[in-house]
């Protein structure tokens, strides 16, 4: 005899995009970032809760959203807003691992007359920043080509200027992402970034067997749906035996 028993799962469901993802305290932060994403409008929210690190920029402390990338690829981004008590930076970075001190390239700006440019060209060495006009170029790119890193600016993401390249010498798989730091200790940042783009090689995920793995009927119902970041799973038209 066959007996059917309703059963219920909750399922928490990663809010970001596939293949990005952020750590809890981000990149050496002393109280933790949040990242959120809206698919209706395709803007990613991040938060900076003490990502504040000092001028020698020996270091890092960032609120990040980082995507693997492993050879060539590039990330674009346009930074639509930054609040907070002091406010901060907000941009983008390629960067060896989400450790801090790790070699990178990484653009920034402040939404308002500065961006600011740092390569670290070896583990736990010195960042170089370097601070640059605006111009109300708040679109940002970084490119990879082998260990070579170009930066680009844009006022309106068609027309593009570079900012700035370097060779770093980095592993085939990296980090890249959306990254936001304080201007000042114990603040709270948030970032907006719309038009986030990335491409490249990425970590893909293992390809479905059609034949063992996909249900040729829909035997199960999923709610709600749309879903607000929780599911529950009503698998009650299978059967126990």
């Amino acid at each position: 005899a066959c007996t059917v028993i309703p059963q219920t799962f909750t399922i928490t469901v990663d809010p970001l995009p596939c293949g990005w993802s952020a750590e809890p305290n981000g990149v050496n932060c002393n109280a933790g970032n949040s990242v959120s994403y809206n698919p209706g409008s395709k803007v990613f929210t991040v938060k900076s809760t003490n990502c504040y690190y000092a001028n020698s920029f020996m270091s890092d402390a960032l609120a990040f959203a980082q995507h693997d990338l492993c050879g060539n690829g590039s990330i674009t981004a346009q930074v639509t807003s930054i609040i907070g008590l002091g406010t901060g930076w907000a941009g983008i970075t390629m960067r060896e691992s989400n450790v801090a001190g790790a070699k990178k390239a990484q653009l920034m700006t402040n939404l308002s007359d500065l961006s600011r440019r740092e390569f670290r060209t070896t583990t736990n060495g010195a960042a170089y920043p370097q601070q640059f006009p605006s111009q109300n170029r708040y679109w940002l790119r970084i490119t990879r080509t082998g260990n070579q890193f170009v930066m680009y600016v844009s006022p309106n993401g068609t027309t593009w200027y570079p900012a700035g390249a370097q060779t770093i010498v980095m592993g085939s798989c990296i980090e890249m992402g959306l990254v936001v730091t304080n201007y000042v200790p114990n603040s709270t940042v948030t970032a907006t970034f719309a038009n986030v783009t990335v491409t490249g090689n990425m970590l893909t995920r293992p390809v479905i067997n059609i034949l063992e793995d996909q249900l040729a009927d829909v035997d199960f119902s999923i709610v709600p749906n749309p879903t607000n970041g929780w599911i529950a799973i009503d698998l009650s038209a299978y059967q126990q035996r």
